[in-house]
């Protein structure tokens, strides 16, 4: 299962979950396939304050004393780069949580376990 199946999958099954926080799931787009202008169009989105190395889900919704949670989605055959990794310690040190989830099933634990408890 490809990292992008993956994240369509959890964004479903948030949905149907907790509906009420459906406008607290935001999806970065640094993973999306840009084709041939590629170069191009990464440039202007730094250009628009886009961040190397941000995670691939974030929960905008404060839980157990953290203003929200990071995702790094990946599948079973990868590993965070040192960049994702850098980010997310910057995150942590702002009060937010992160965590590598590898594959659906850790992916969802990653989002269920952070979301049912206050």
């Amino acid at each position: 299962m490809k990292e992008s199946d993956i994240q369509k999958e959890i964004y479903n099954r948030f949905k149907a979950e907790y509906p009420l926080y459906i406008r607290s799931f935001q999806a970065s787009l640094n993973g999306v396939n840009l084709g041939r202008f590629r170069f191009a169009i990464i440039n202007a989105l730094k250009a628009q304050g886009m961040c190397v190395g941000q995670s691939d889900i974030f929960l905008a919704v404060p839980r157990s004393g953290y203003h929200g949670k990071f995702i790094e989605l990946k599948t079973d055959l990868r590993s965070a780069t040192d960049e994702q990794l850098k980010f997310g310690d910057a995150m942590v040190r702002q009060g937010y949580a992160f965590e590598v989830a590898k594959g659906l099933d850790a992916a969802w634990t990653a989002i269920t376990s952070y979301m049912d408890c206050q």
